[in-house]
């Protein structure tokens, strides 16, 4: 249910089973306070009402690394295929499975207040606001060398292919399927964004992107 400081969470797989709780809902961890989880891996449905992630649902001054969800994930607000709220570390990480939310939802993460680095996400992305295919909402965080290959829908104003709002955040060498979904890379921007934008699917299919 929940990790704390210096608690490791290594070479798990969590498979055929299934999720449902109210906050902090994962599908390997629902709170990683400090803690690490890596090498792990979750292909069960999760839901939940907030902070709810494929692998973790809240990722607080933590380190998620190697980590793959295939789940359906599904929730309200700060939803992510990989983790719902991160104001840690994730890293080299992948979501492989539908994510459902309202307000922040992220193919890798919803709600980004640190690190996000090496992650991918490779599934379709459903909410109303603050919907993203990498991160819903980056706020003072930093986005870097990751992509999204998956459909992204919600408000026409409120969606991007990478993230849909970048608060005072970095976001560098991040990239999404234009031939999936068609707008803009970052929907609303008032950080700093370089060389973000969309690529073909022959283009992530040829290894260009990877």
């Amino acid at each position: 249910g929940k990790i704390y400081t210096d608690a490791e969470i290594c070479n798990v797989t969590v498979a055929d089973s299934c999720f449902k709780g109210k906050d902090s809902v994962g599908g390997v961890c629902g709170y990683n306070s400090q803690g690490t989880i890596k090498n792990s891996t979750n292909s069960g449905s999760v839901n939940g009402n907030d902070y709810v992630g494929g692998v973790c649902g809240r990722n607080y001054n933590g380190t998620i690394t190697n980590s793959t969800n295939s789940g359906s994930v599904k929730g309200t607000d700060y939803i992510g295929g990989v983790c719902g709220f991160n104001s840690g570390m994730i890293i080299n990480s992948t979501n492989n499975g539908t994510v459902l939310g309202d307000y922040e939802v992220g193919g890798v993460c919803g709600t980004n207040y640190d690190t996000i680095t090496n992650s991918t996400n490779n599934e379709n992305v459903y909410g109303i606001d603050f919907v993203g295919g990498v991160c819903g909402y980056n706020s003072d965080g930093t986005i870097t060398n990751s992509t999204s290959s998956g459909n992204v829908t919600g408000h026409e104003y409120s969606i991007g292919g990478v993230c849909s709002y970048n608060s005072d955040g970095t976001i560098t060498n991040c990239y999404y399927d234009s031939d999936v979904f068609t707008g803009n890379a970052v929907s609303s921007d008032n950080g700093t964004t370089t060389n973000t934008l969309g690529k073909t699917t022959a283009e992530f299919q040829s290894g260009e992107v990877a």
